[in-house]
C-alpha cells in the first residue's frame, strides 16, 4: 500500500484474458479497469476500509482484455503494521457475471408475475400451510374490501370465509397436510366468501397447492358471480314471464276458437 504496487496470480488470465507480463503492477493498473461508472464508488469503499479497518468488498464491472465487462466481486483483508497502519491488502476476485443474469432473470421474472398479479380482474389469493395470508392481489383488495397491507400474515378464515364455513375450512387444510387428500384442490367450485362489511356473496373458486421444500403454499384463484347470479335470476324472471305470456296467448287462441265455431252455430 505505501508504494501502490500489485500482484497478480494466473487467475486473472483465466478470467480476463490478461497475460501476467503484461499486466502493470500498480494500483492504478487495477481501478482504470473498473467500469467508469463505478470507479468513484469502489475507490470510496476502498479507502474507507482502508481507514476504518474493515475488509473491503465490493461488486462492479471490470474490463477484459477484449474490452468487454465482467460482473466481479472483490474482496480483500487489510494487513497492518504494529502501529495498525494499513501496509499490504490481500484479497479475491471472482467472475459473478453468471450470477448477475441470473438474478437479472430472476428479477425480470418476479416483475413479470406482480405485472400479472396487479392486472388480473380475478382475485388472487396466496395461503401458506397455517391457514394465514401470503398473497392478496388489488383485484381481491376490490372484491373483499380488505387492504393487502392489512390482511397479510393474518389468517384467512377470520377475513374472508363466512363463520358457517371457517370449521370445514381448517379441517380441510388439517386433513390434506395431514394425508394429501382433498376435495377441492385444481376443480372449480361455488362456495359463499365474505367481504369486509361481513356480507356474504357467492363466488367461484378454484384452488391449487404450490409443492415446494417443506410445507406447501395454496394459491386461490376467486370469481365474484355477484352480477352472474343477478343476471341469472333476471334471466329466469323473463323466461317465467315469456312462458306464462306464451300460456296467456294459447288461452287466448283457444277461447279465440271456440267463440268462432259458436258463432258459426249462431
Amino acid at each position: 500500500l505505501p508504494h501502490g504496487t500489485m500482484t497478480w496470480t494466473q487467475g486473472l488470465t483465466a478470467m480476463c484474458g490478461y497475460r501476467l507480463d503484461e499486466v502493470g503492477a500498480t494500483y492504478d493498473w487495477w481501478i482504470e479497469r473498473v467500469h467508469p461508472d463505478e470507479r468513484a464508488r469502489v475507490e470510496a469503499r476502498f479507502q474507507a476500509a482502508m481507514a476504518d479497518g474493515h475488509d473491503f468488498e465490493a461488486d462492479y464491472r471490470f474490463r477484459a482484455r477484449d474490452g468487454h465487462y465482467l460482473d466481479v466481486l472483490s474482496r480483500g483483508r487489510f494487513v497492518r503494521d504494529t502501529g495498525g497502519r494499513p501496509m499490504r491488502v490481500v484479497g479475491s476476485m471472482a467472475d459473478v457475471s453468471e450470477r448477475k443474469r441470473g438474478e437479472s432473470v430472476l428479477r425480470d421474472s418476479e416483475a413479470r408475475h406482480r405485472a400479472v398479479l396487479e392486472s388480473a380482474m380475478d382475485a388472487f389469493v396466496g395461503m401458506d400451510h397455517e391457514g394465514r395470508l401470503i398473497e392478496f392481489n388489488p383485484a381481491a383488495e376490490r372484491m373483499f374490501g380488505h387492504a393487502r397491507a392489512a390482511v397479510i400474515g393474518r389468517d384467512l378464515a377470520e377475513l374472508i370465509i363466512p363463520p358457517s364455513f371457517r370449521d370445514a375450512h381448517r379441517r380441510g387444510l388439517a386433513r390434506y397436510l395431514a394425508t394429501g387428500e382433498h376435495a377441492l384442490l385444481g376443480g372449480r367450485v361455488e362456495v359463499s366468501a365474505q367481504r369486509a362489511d361481513g356480507t356474504e356473496f357467492p363466488v367461484e373458486l378454484t384452488v391449487t397447492a404450490v409443492k415446494m421444500e417443506g410445507p406447501p403454499a395454496f394459491n386461490a384463484y376467486v370469481r365474484d358471480l355477484t352480477e352472474q347470479k343477478r343476471a341469472d335470476a333476471a334471466r329466469s324472471s323473463l323466461e317465467m314471464q315469456l312462458q306464462q305470456a306464451q300460456k296467456m296467448e294459447a288461452v287466448g287462441r283457444l277461447a279465440g276458437g271456440v267463440a268462432h265455431d259458436f258463432n258459426n252455430l249462431l
